[in-house]
């Protein structure tokens, strides 16, 4: 199972990375913007994607609605992660399509269960 993080901070990439590997995901790519994003999308499509919301350029709700509007990437489950928990942009990322919005810093139990429910709901592998 392939999973894509986007996130303009290196050492948020770098924490996201050590988790997901703890919970047995081995194949996790890393890219800093919406462009690399895109262009790594592009490449190879991932079975889910992890976004922050706020990025130089392009944040991740306009990644999120390039994926929803992308056919081969509208079933691909996506995660928005944020160091903002504002009621309008919690709803304007759900309403796009995103199926969880995590405030950061991400907590790793809160993480696996949105991950555990993804299994069940979308099919990726489960965390261990």
């Amino acid at each position: 199972m392939q999973i894509l993080i986007v996130d303009d901070s290196q050492t948020v990439r770098f924490i996201l990375n050590q988790m997901l590997h703890e919970m047995g995901y081995t194949e996790i790519v890393c890219t800093s913007d919406y462009d690399s994003a895109v262009n790594q999308l592009k490449k190879d499509t991932p079975d889910l994607i992890l976004s922050d919301m706020n990025m130089p350029g392009k944040n991740g709700l306009d990644l999120l609605k390039f994926v929803r509007s992308t056919s081969e990437y509208t079933s691909v489950p996506f995660i928005i992660l944020s160091t903002f928990y504002e009621k309008e942009t919690m709803f304007q990322s759900i309403q796009a399509g995103a199926q969880y919005y995590l405030k950061k810093p991400v907590v790793k139990t809160e993480l696996k269960e949105k991950l555990t429910a993804l299994s069940q709901s979308h099919g990726i592998q489960a965390p261990v």
